[in-house]
Protein backbone atom coordinates (compact mmCIF):
# COMPACT_ATOMS: atom_id res chain seq x y z
CA UNK A 1 0.00 0.00 0.00
CA UNK A 2 2.90 2.33 0.80
CA UNK A 3 4.15 1.72 -2.75
CA UNK A 4 0.88 2.39 -3.97
CA UNK A 5 0.53 5.68 -2.15
CA UNK A 6 3.99 6.93 -3.38
CA UNK A 7 3.03 6.21 -7.46
CA UNK A 8 0.06 7.96 -7.24
CA UNK A 9 1.13 10.92 -4.91
CA UNK A 10 4.57 11.24 -7.48
CA UNK A 11 2.17 11.16 -10.39
CA UNK A 12 -0.06 13.52 -9.13
CA UNK A 13 2.42 15.84 -8.03
CA UNK A 14 4.61 15.36 -11.53
CA UNK A 15 1.33 16.37 -13.75
CA UNK A 16 0.44 19.32 -11.39
CA UNK A 17 4.17 20.72 -11.37
CA UNK A 18 4.66 19.68 -14.98
CA UNK A 19 0.90 21.78 -16.47
CA UNK A 20 1.51 23.88 -13.79
CA UNK A 21 5.09 25.37 -15.18
CA UNK A 22 5.65 28.89 -16.23
CA UNK A 23 7.03 29.79 -19.50
CA UNK A 24 10.22 30.46 -18.46
CA UNK A 25 9.75 27.27 -16.42
CA UNK A 26 11.08 26.26 -13.02
CA UNK A 27 14.98 27.44 -13.50
CA UNK A 28 18.40 25.41 -13.89
CA UNK A 29 17.42 22.66 -11.58
CA UNK A 30 13.71 22.24 -12.85
CA UNK A 31 13.76 18.54 -13.99
CA UNK A 32 15.62 18.51 -9.91
CA UNK A 33 12.41 20.51 -8.01
CA UNK A 34 9.86 18.26 -9.98
CA UNK A 35 11.77 14.72 -9.04
CA UNK A 36 12.12 16.02 -5.42
CA UNK A 37 8.88 17.61 -4.78
CA UNK A 38 7.14 14.22 -6.33
CA UNK A 39 8.99 12.16 -4.29
CA UNK A 40 8.41 13.82 -1.36
CA UNK A 41 4.58 13.90 -1.81
CA UNK A 42 4.54 10.07 -2.68
CA UNK A 43 5.99 9.39 0.34
CA UNK A 44 3.86 11.21 2.37
CA UNK A 45 0.71 9.69 0.42
CA UNK A 46 2.42 6.69 1.00
CA UNK A 47 2.73 6.77 4.27
CA UNK A 48 -0.93 7.63 4.68
CA UNK A 49 -1.94 5.05 2.66
CA UNK A 50 -0.42 2.39 5.22
CA UNK A 51 -2.78 3.77 7.38
CA UNK A 52 -6.22 3.62 5.39
CA UNK A 53 -5.44 0.00 3.97
CA UNK A 54 -9.30 0.22 2.47
CA UNK A 55 -8.88 3.52 0.79
CA UNK A 56 -6.10 2.86 -0.51
CA UNK A 57 -7.11 -0.11 -2.49
CA UNK A 58 -9.72 1.63 -4.21
CA UNK A 59 -7.08 4.02 -5.52
CA UNK A 60 -5.34 1.28 -6.67
CA UNK A 61 -8.32 0.06 -8.75
CA UNK A 62 -8.21 3.80 -10.12
CA UNK A 63 -4.37 4.04 -10.56
CA UNK A 64 -4.99 0.48 -12.69
CA UNK A 65 -7.76 1.90 -15.20
CA UNK A 66 -5.34 4.90 -15.09
CA UNK A 67 -2.59 3.17 -16.54
CA UNK A 68 -4.47 1.16 -18.87
CA UNK A 69 -6.25 4.22 -20.36
CA UNK A 70 -2.56 5.34 -21.14
CA UNK A 71 -1.85 2.07 -22.53
CA UNK A 72 -4.28 2.10 -24.82
CA UNK A 73 -3.98 5.55 -26.11
CA UNK A 74 -0.35 4.94 -26.95
CA UNK A 75 -1.29 2.28 -29.69
CA UNK A 76 -1.73 5.34 -32.54
CA UNK A 77 0.07 8.38 -33.65
CA UNK A 78 -0.46 11.18 -31.46
CA UNK A 79 -2.27 8.94 -29.29
CA UNK A 80 -5.70 7.29 -30.41
CA UNK A 81 -7.42 10.16 -28.99
CA UNK A 82 -5.95 13.25 -30.79
CA UNK A 83 -8.14 15.82 -28.59
CA UNK A 84 -6.43 17.25 -25.08
CA UNK A 85 -9.88 16.96 -23.49
CA UNK A 86 -11.01 14.03 -25.28
CA UNK A 87 -7.85 12.33 -23.35
CA UNK A 88 -9.17 13.71 -20.16
CA UNK A 89 -12.23 12.52 -20.64
CA UNK A 90 -10.89 8.86 -21.57
CA UNK A 91 -8.63 8.86 -18.41
CA UNK A 92 -10.65 9.79 -15.88
CA UNK A 93 -13.40 7.36 -17.28
CA UNK A 94 -10.94 4.41 -17.06
CA UNK A 95 -9.93 5.55 -13.97
CA UNK A 96 -13.63 6.19 -12.06
CA UNK A 97 -14.43 2.72 -13.31
CA UNK A 98 -11.09 1.12 -11.52
CA UNK A 99 -12.45 2.84 -8.27
CA UNK A 100 -15.92 1.06 -8.93
CA UNK A 101 -14.06 -2.37 -9.60
CA UNK A 102 -12.12 -2.41 -6.65
CA UNK A 103 -14.68 -1.42 -4.29
CA UNK A 104 -16.83 -4.82 -5.02
CA UNK A 105 -14.26 -6.90 -6.31
CA UNK A 106 -10.76 -5.99 -3.81
CA UNK A 107 -8.79 -9.56 -4.49
CA UNK A 108 -9.26 -9.70 -7.97
CA UNK A 109 -8.21 -5.98 -8.95
CA UNK A 110 -5.52 -5.97 -6.30
CA UNK A 111 -4.17 -8.88 -8.37
CA UNK A 112 -5.04 -7.21 -12.17
CA UNK A 113 -4.23 -3.96 -11.24
CA UNK A 114 -0.30 -4.41 -9.65
CA UNK A 115 0.54 -6.94 -12.07
CA UNK A 116 -0.71 -4.46 -14.97
CA UNK A 117 1.06 -1.53 -13.38
CA UNK A 118 4.37 -2.99 -12.81
CA UNK A 119 4.26 -4.20 -16.04
CA UNK A 120 3.90 -0.84 -17.62
CA UNK A 121 6.14 0.53 -14.84
CA UNK A 122 8.49 -1.74 -16.13
CA UNK A 123 8.80 -1.20 -19.80
CA UNK A 124 8.57 2.86 -18.91
CA UNK A 125 11.67 2.32 -17.43
CA UNK A 126 13.13 0.66 -20.11
CA UNK A 127 12.47 3.01 -22.48
CA UNK A 128 14.16 5.94 -20.67
CA UNK A 129 17.25 3.85 -21.58
CA UNK A 130 16.20 2.62 -24.68
CA UNK A 131 14.52 5.63 -26.34
CA UNK A 132 11.82 3.95 -28.37
CA UNK A 133 9.17 6.60 -27.83
CA UNK A 134 6.82 4.23 -25.62
CA UNK A 135 7.20 7.09 -22.98
CA UNK A 136 6.70 9.94 -25.35
CA UNK A 137 2.80 8.58 -25.58
CA UNK A 138 2.95 9.00 -21.71
CA UNK A 139 3.90 12.43 -21.75
CA UNK A 140 1.57 13.71 -23.92
CA UNK A 141 -1.50 11.99 -22.33
CA UNK A 142 -0.38 13.89 -19.04
CA UNK A 143 1.64 17.12 -20.47
CA UNK A 144 -0.60 19.44 -21.72
CA UNK A 145 1.89 22.55 -21.31
CA UNK A 146 4.81 21.07 -23.61
CA UNK A 147 4.53 20.25 -27.36
CA UNK A 148 5.03 16.75 -27.76
CA UNK A 149 5.19 14.46 -30.54
CA UNK A 150 4.40 11.16 -30.51
CA UNK A 151 5.12 8.15 -33.18
CA UNK A 152 3.71 4.89 -32.78
CA UNK A 153 6.40 3.24 -34.36
CA UNK A 154 7.43 -0.87 -34.69
CA UNK A 155 9.49 -0.67 -32.10
CA UNK A 156 6.79 1.29 -29.75
CA UNK A 157 4.09 -1.41 -30.55
CA UNK A 158 6.80 -3.83 -29.15
CA UNK A 159 6.84 -2.53 -25.90
CA UNK A 160 3.21 -2.73 -25.67
CA UNK A 161 3.18 -6.32 -26.33
CA UNK A 162 6.00 -6.77 -24.13
CA UNK A 163 3.87 -4.65 -21.53
CA UNK A 164 0.86 -7.50 -22.32
CA UNK A 165 3.17 -10.42 -21.73
CA UNK A 166 4.74 -9.29 -18.44
CA UNK A 167 1.12 -8.44 -17.59
CA UNK A 168 0.16 -11.94 -18.10
CA UNK A 169 3.33 -13.39 -15.77
CA UNK A 170 3.21 -11.24 -13.35
CA UNK A 171 -0.62 -11.85 -12.91
CA UNK A 172 -0.53 -15.60 -13.50
CA UNK A 173 1.86 -15.90 -10.89
CA UNK A 174 -0.47 -13.80 -8.17
CA UNK A 175 -3.06 -15.55 -8.77
CA UNK A 176 -1.38 -18.98 -8.17
CA UNK A 177 -0.14 -17.97 -4.87
CA UNK A 178 -2.64 -15.43 -3.99
CA UNK A 179 -6.02 -16.76 -4.37
CA UNK A 180 -6.99 -15.83 -1.18
CA UNK A 181 -7.78 -13.04 0.93
CA UNK A 182 -4.97 -10.33 0.93
CA UNK A 183 -4.19 -9.51 4.57
CA UNK A 184 -3.43 -11.30 8.39
CA UNK A 185 -5.90 -14.91 7.98
CA UNK A 186 -6.48 -16.50 11.68
CA UNK A 187 -5.84 -19.97 11.59
CA UNK A 188 -8.08 -22.30 14.02
CA UNK A 189 -6.41 -25.60 13.62
CA UNK A 190 -2.48 -25.35 13.21
CA UNK A 191 -1.47 -27.10 9.74
CA UNK A 192 0.97 -30.38 10.05
CA UNK A 193 4.24 -29.85 9.57
CA UNK A 194 5.83 -30.32 6.43
CA UNK A 195 9.00 -29.53 4.79
CA UNK A 196 10.26 -29.02 0.92
CA UNK A 197 8.43 -27.47 -1.58
CA UNK A 198 4.66 -27.76 -0.34
CA UNK A 199 5.72 -26.16 3.43
CA UNK A 200 6.88 -23.25 1.47
CA UNK A 201 3.84 -22.74 -0.50
CA UNK A 202 1.79 -22.62 2.61
CA UNK A 203 4.00 -19.93 4.16
CA UNK A 204 3.50 -17.75 1.04
CA UNK A 205 -0.12 -18.00 0.81
CA UNK A 206 -0.20 -16.99 4.34
CA UNK A 207 1.79 -14.32 4.11
CA UNK A 208 4.27 -15.80 6.62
Amino acid sequence: MFFVGLYVGSIVAWVILTNAEPSNGYGKAAATIILIVSLAVGIIVGLLFMLCADVAVWFLGGLGGYTLALFILSWADNDVIHSKAGRIIFILIFTIAGFILAFFFKNTVIILATAFIGAFSIMLGIDMFARTGFKEGVRLSLDGNHDITFNASTKVYLMLVATIILFIIGAVFQWRYHRGPFGPVQQTTPEPHTTGKRSWRNRFRRGV
